[in-house]
């Protein structure tokens, strides 16, 4: 048993590429006395890259459909399903489905059409078909994965998918059905030494592989044709690097060294997608999960072995970041933040903890719980 086995038989931990808002998305509110909606972009789904698809039409659509949080159930093998109240952000339990052995991460395409679970054990992902109404999943097959998945990501499009092999050290690639959600093997690259956390730019050009084994980052670029990656070689991170954050600008990237109890800060560069080093900030022991909010302004680190949430500031300018708070969260593993910034969700062993976030500092407080069968990784929609 290695030491990412022996950590989850406390808390299950796989990356997700949590969906957030397009920044046309955010910004849709400075047209609504200007712009007309789409009725075809708003009767359907479709995501930001659509050209019948303007940025209020976005908005609207986005509005109406249902808020999800989804969390991997690592010992069960499936995956917990909830709706968010728009109002509080509480949780509503809506059942769960089966997924393959040991289910590790999730990733969500950015319409909210599909989602996809990796699973450890039985080295395969699971594809499913996310509700417009309802938010409920239903199954849209399977597809073998390399050995050990355990992060998973997928492109602005919708189009792409991929997932990192601890064991064969690489990344997978997929093509996404859009009329289904099912997957297709496209092909593999090599990374370093037991990928885990993958992270891609918000404009799908560029993505990144957190090498636990090789205390390094890949670099890949995406071709937006194909999906095939190429290798755009590696640089050093922190100890044990685990999870990945992208700021929503794409400017910035964030990784979580669970071996070196700190965080390293990367900035991108928009025509290479090369990654320069800018620095380390000290975290919790064992920092594993990491979230940013949709404005790019703090940054959420869960710490497992502390048992606590790191809070930190961004500088919109040199992506450095700054601690503002730490938050008491006994058993703390993953953390995600829900699409309009207003609320937190952090998995705490066996439940699910709520915190509303404060926009001016970023602080958490606490508002609920929620029960949760297994520990888990978090994904929000």
């Amino acid at each position: 048993m290695n030491k990412r086995q022996t950590i989850l038989s406390a808390a299950t931990k796989g990356r997700v590429s949590n969906s957030r808002l397009p920044a046309t998305i955010l910004l849709a509110a400075a047209l609504l006395t200007t712009a007309t909606v789409d009725t075809n972009c708003s009767s359907r789904r479709c995501h930001a890259n659509d050209p019948n698809c303007n940025a209020l039409s976005l908005l609207l659509l986005y509005q109406r459909l249902p808020r999800v949080l989804f969390a991997t159930d690592f010992a069960g093998g499936m995956v917990h399903q909830y709706t968010i109240n728009a109002n509080n952000g509480q949780l509503r339990y809506g059942g769960s489905i089966a997924a393959g052995s040991q289910t590790f991460a999730m990733g969500i395409d950015p319409a909210g059409r599909f989602a996809y679970a990796v699973n450890n054990g039985s080295a395969d992902v699971y594809a499913y078909r996310i509700s417009e109404r309802t938010g409920v999943l239903s199954s849209a097959g399977t597809v073998a994965a390399g050995a050990n998945p355990q992060g998973i990501a997928v492109e602005a499009s919708g189009r792409f998918a991929f997932a990192s092999s601890v064991t064969a050290a690489n990344v997978s690639g997929y093509i996404i059905d859009q009329s289904s959600g099912a997957l297709t093997a496209n092909g593999s690259a090599a990374t370093g030494g037991g990928p885990i956390g993958l992270a891609i730019t918000p404009g799908g050009r560029f993505l990144y592989s957190a090498n636990d084994g090789a205390n390094s980052i890949s670099m890949f670029s995406i071709d937006p044709t194909n999906g095939a990656l190429s290798s755009l070689g590696t640089v050093a991170a922190g100890a044990q690097p685990f999870d990945l954050a992208m700021d929503p600008s794409g400017r910035f990237l964030y990784a979580s060294n669970e071996g070196g109890a700190n965080l390293s800060v990367f900035s991108i560069d928009a025509a290479t997608g090369i990654l320069t080093s800018a620095g380390l900030a000290s975290t919790g022991l064992i920092p594993q999960g990491i979230a940013i909010d949709p404005f790019g302004r703090f940054l959420y680190v869960a710490n497992a072995t502390s048992g606590t949430v790191s809070v930190f500031a961004i500088d919109g300018v040199t992506g450095g970041v700054t601690l503002r708070s730490t938050v008491a969260a006994t058993g703390a593993y993953d953390v995600a933040v829900e699409n309009t910034g207003r609320f937190v969700y952090v998995e705490q062993n066996n439940l699910i903890a709520l915190y509303v976030l404060d926009p001016y500092n970023g602080n958490l407080n606490l508002i609920a719980t929620e029960a949760h069968g297994a520990p888990g990784v978090l994904a929000v929609f």
